[in-house]
């Protein structure tokens, strides 16, 4: 799995092509089509996989952390959580976090999928950030921050996935964090202790 993932990343969808992963794994391609029946079926299944390693990971490593009296230092630790996983496994995150361009229509679904279930488990996870407003404007803010968040999340992967030498996860997460809690003014406060 991880020598398809490598490649779908590097190369894309439609450059990959099982005879290049069976190339790369060291078998032929009746070998890969014994497990799966197609290019797709073999993508699917390594788009699945790391998505579910990744929220199986942000669970271990965010946890119960939510503090709702302290939203900067939530959002911070969680974005701290996810761009350290991503500097530890640039290959894993570069195939999630860049884009997907060539994919079938039935993949480009499964995405669109996967983010709203990714949306509503961060909406739920981030509620108790908007208890004391009133229903339904807590869910409905709830779910707004929670995408804003999820593409929080993605930018800075992608930021940090493509200059690495450049950034590091804690600052990164400090400054997203500050964007994300505070728009402009929380940029203008400085980095946070």
């Amino acid at each position: 799995m991880a020598a398809a993932r490598d490649l779908f990343a590097s190369k894309g969808y439609e450059a990959t092509s099982v005879e290049d992963v069976a190339s790369v794994v060291g078998v032929t391609k009746p070998v890969i089509y014994a497990s799966f029946p197609s290019k797709l079926a073999l993508y699917t299944e390594v788009f699945d996989q790391e998505q579910q390693a990744m929220m199986d990971r942000f669970i271990a490593d965010v946890g119960d952390s939510l503090d709702p009296n302290k939203p900067l230092q939530t959002v911070r630790g969680t974005l701290s959580a996810v761009l350290h996983r991503v500097a530890e496994s640039p290959a894993s995150h570069q195939f999630l976090f860049t884009g997907h361009y060539g994919v079938p229509f039935e993949v480009s679904q499964r995405h669109e999928e996967i983010m709203t279930e990714r949306v509503s488990f961060i909406a739920n996870y981030f509620s108790p950030l908007f208890a004391d407003l009133a229903e339904p404007i807590a869910r409905d803010t709830a779910f707004v921050f929670a995408v804003s968040l999820v593409l929080t999340i993605r930018t800075a992967a992608r930021v940090l996935l493509e200059e690495p030498d450049r950034w590091s996860p804690d600052y990164l997460a400090d400054l997203f964090a500050r964007i994300a809690v505070g728009g402009v003014e929380g940029l203008k406060a400085g980095p946070s202790s």
